[in-house]
């Protein structure tokens, strides 16, 4: 049976995944955007020029979309220890703009001029919704639409000419060592992670059945560029690369993850600052 699109897993959007980086893009396109494109009769407020208008407004619905982000993060359901699908990334997009939407609706108040009606009513509130999003839906659009290729990767498998075979056995990895004598070979189903030691890197392998733990004298640095071919194999911390299809559960939140992998009891760790790249490769 085809997979239902929505509850496909996702990456988190960047400017999400990110709220502080994210708010301060949202900021700067919406700020730039409408003063040099002047889109949708944007138009200087009652005591302001144009352009100090659109600062406030820029930087109200960032602010709205910064502390956005955070509520949804207590809600279970968008929780950031939670599998991410491309349903949430959907309704999570649209909260969030409807929330902007709303900060524009209330800051109209304070910077447009005084309206011979109220400016309390529903047309008017929904022509700030309406308004906002054809603006802010931009930058979300750019990164949703950089992570869809998680659609398509079944099919860049099978243009790369692999087998029924090559799924199952896995691709066979070869690491060089700084030893010109020693190498080091395994499939790729068998990896679990890499761990640097010193001059060493361990590799953690589960073949035939059991754990098996092999030196290696090389930096992680060199392992990772050597394992760039493989997709699933991702440089989590400093001393860490790890094997996303082996990841049974990560827990945490925006400052790190701890990860349970199969045949493993401990746990792996992932840095704040790989948290995205990480979420990127483990849908």
């Amino acid at each position: 049976m085809k997979k239902n699109t929505f509850t496909h897993l996702f990456p988190q959007n960047y400017i999400i995944a990110y709220p502080v980086r994210g708010s301060l893009i949202l900021f700067l396109f919406s700020l730039l955007f409408t003063v040099f494109y002047q889109p949708l009769n944007t138009h200087e407020g009652e005591f302001l020029n144009f352009e100090l208008t659109m600062l406030i407004y820029s930087g109200g619905t960032s602010l709205a979309a910064l502390g956005g982000i955070y509520l949804l993060r207590m809600v279970p359901f968008f929780r950031i220890d939670r599998r991410w699908t491309f349903g949430r990334e959907l309704l999570a997009v649209l909260l969030l703009m409807l929330l902007m939407g709303c900060a524009v609706f209330l800051l109209a108040f304070i910077v447009e001029p005084p309206s011979i009606t109220s400016r309390w009513n529903w047309a008017t509130f929904f022509d700030s919704i309406v308004r906002t999003f054809f603006i802010v839906i931009l930058p979300f659009v750019y990164f949703t639409s950089f992570n869809l290729k998680v659609f398509f990767r079944s099919g860049d498998f099978t243009q790369k000419g692999l087998t029924d075979d090559d799924f199952e056995k896995g691709k066979k990895v070869i690491i060089s060592s700084q030893l010109k004598k020693e190498s080091l070979e395994f499939s790729e189903d068998e990896f679990l992670y890499a761990m640097s030691d010193g001059n060493y890197v361990i590799f953690y392998l589960f073949r035939q059945g059991e754990l098996k733990k092999i030196p290696i004298r090389n930096s992680i640095s060199q392992i990772e560029k050597q394992l760039e071919s493989f997709p699933a194999f991702v440089r989590c911390h400093r001393a860490y690369i790890v094997n996303v299809d082996q990841v049974q559960k990560k827990k945490g939140n925006s400052l790190g993850y701890r990860l349970h992998l199969s045949h493993i009891s401990g746990e792996v760790p992932v840095s704040r600052s790989r948290i995205y790249d990480f979420d990127r490769r483990f849908c």
